[in-house]
């Protein structure tokens, strides 16, 4: 008789919960009502959110599925959901926590109408509707492509002025204004460009609701309007007893008060942000809803308080000192206490925690990726530092990514770029035929190449040198073009190099020359 085999899954302990500190604790311990908890780096918040969830699970009875968790990521939402489920495990149904525009999603198809339900709504992301505006202002079906100011008409078939307009567009949806109220706006601001912009914009909605489309800000601002309606907005307010916001500082005017309908007479409302964190006022957020926090949730007893978290886990002293120093010069505006906000600026680092900053300079940004590649395969073979244990952050992810793969990858240290941090035209089995397609374009245009998309070039995968051999194939070619010319001093080698890439023949014989092989 065959075996038979069963699939258990295996025991597993619960975790034991974290010791927190004191900071922590006063958060988890709020008795309920809207709280603003400022936190910096390293302080423990996700942490102190989890613990605040699972307290009142644990220790008030609040019902799990009552509970609404959001983030602006979709990867902290994941990472989230993942320490709720290990901290709530033998729980009911677990906690949801999820994206902004998820939410809003939700809200907005649960809501509409029941004919249209078969036909779910799709997103547009930013390039989809940059096409969309490019192809309307266009188009001669629109009815204000002539109505556009004559300085702004030369602009109107360009990307750039696309992006301008969807800019504008979730500005004024983040503040809840529709067309007609920008009209307003403009004519007693005396703008006609912005006049023809909302008239526009009206057009816009009209043509992306026939094709049953929109955008992230028109979606933000739908599920604003249904939870702020007398009928919605009370039966979405009496689905949840605690909502927990992460990176609070995110936030624009439409959020907040898509947040306030959400948490309307009281109820309990847990913000967690960080004032000197907030980097992206140009997608619309609006680092002023932390300052106005305790207004905006203002209950019958007062304003909202304020709390902050005191201790950084994540450096020591040096570094807690280098960004002193640095968010000193932040100022700050009022909204928080005075104590409350220095104490959030000055948490106390662990004395165990080691750390240093440096500061270095250089003149190009290769420079800069090999000097970086240098220092981590040291600190690996010199110091016997993992290459798990180290990390690289850059400022722009499609600018810096793939130069410094590059430069990695040539050093001999593997690299791990998570695939949601990397757009597809910066992926490195793309990006280089892209550049070649674009050195190609701007050659057939008879336009001049940069530099440095010459030099990437000829460095990258296609052209297959490494810094030595361009700068041998520089050299192989001054040398060329003084025998050409009969000069004693040649060109400068980026000319001539830029000239090589446009001239095969001249490529190949700086080549024989000895100036490197690159790939035919």
């Amino acid at each position: 008789m065959p075996p038979t085999y069963v699939l258990t899954r295996p025991a597993t302990a619960r975790p034991a919960p974290p010791v927190l500190d004191a900071s922590q604790q006063a958060v988890v311990d709020h008795p309920g009502g809207p709280v603003l908890v400022l936190a910096g780096p390293g302080t423990g918040k996700t942490t102190t959110l989890v613990e605040t969830v699972a307290a009142r699970v644990e220790q008030r009875g609040v019902d799990p599925r009552r509970v609404l968790v959001l983030t602006f990521s979709r990867k902290a939402a994941e990472e989230l959901r993942t320490r709720l489920g290990a901290r709530l495990r033998g729980s009911a149904t677990l906690s949801v926590a999820t994206t902004f525009h998820s939410f809003c999603y939700g809200v907005v198809r649960e809501m509409q109408d029941p004919a249209d339900f078969a036909d779910p709504l799709t997103l547009l992301s930013a390039p989809e509707q940059d096409a969309r505006i490019v192809e309307l202002l266009s188009g001669p079906e629109s009815a204000v492509a002539s109505a556009w100011p004559a300085r702004l008409r030369p602009a109107l078939r360009t990307h750039g002025f696309a992006r301008e307009l969807q800019a504008f567009f979730a500005r004024a949806r983040a503040h809840g204004l529709d067309p007609e109220q920008v009209r307003a706006l403009a004519e007693r601001a005396e703008r006609p460009d912005w006049q023809v912009a909302a008239a526009f914009h009206e057009e816009v909605l009209q043509v992306l609701d026939a094709q049953n489309l929109l955008d992230y800000a028109e979606l933000v601002h739908r599920a604003r309007l249904l939870a702020t309606d007398p009928v919605t907005g009370a039966s979405l307010a009496q689905r949840f007893d605690l909502v927990v916001v992460d990176e609070y500082q995110d936030t624009d005017p439409a959020q907040v008060a898509l947040l306030r309908a959400l948490t309307t007479g009281g109820r309990d409302l847990v913000a967690v942000g960080d004032p000197d964190q907030s980097i992206y006022a140009f997608r619309g957020a609006d680092v002023g809803g932390i300052w106005s926090f305790a207004d905006d949730f203002a209950t019958a007893t007062g304003p909202a308080p304020t709390l902050s978290l005191r201790t950084a886990r994540r450096f020591g002293p040096a570094i807690a000192a280098a960004t002193r120093s640095v968010v000193a010069g932040l100022g700050a505006t009022g909204g928080v206490d005075a104590a409350t906000f220095a104490a959030f600026r000055t948490p106390a680092p662990i004395a165990e925690r080691a750390g240093e900053v440096v500061v270095q300079t250089f003149r190009t940004p290769a420079a800069e990726a090999d000097h970086v590649a240098t220092m981590l395969r040291r600190a690996h073979l010199d110091d016997g530092t993992a290459w798990s244990d180290m990390a690289v952050l850059v400022r722009s992810a499609s600018l810096s990514v793939p130069r410094l793969q590059r430069s990695l990858a040539a050093a001999g240290v593997p690299v791990e770029v998570a695939g949601d941090e990397v757009p597809l035209r910066s992926e490195p089995a793309v990006a280089p035929l892209l550049l070649a397609l674009r050195l190609a374009a701007r050659l057939r245009a008879g336009e001049s190449l940069a530099d440095s998309d010459v030099a990437d070039f000829l460095t990258g995968p296609i052209g297959r040198l490494d810094a030595t051999g361009l700068r041998r194939l520089g050299r192989a070619l001054r040398r060329i073009d003084a025998a050409a010319d009969d000069r004693t001093v040649a060109r400068p080698s980026a000319d001539l190099l830029a000239e090589a890439v446009a001239e095969p023949a001249v490529l190949s014989l700086a080549c024989d020359a000895g100036g490197g092989q690159p790939a035919e």
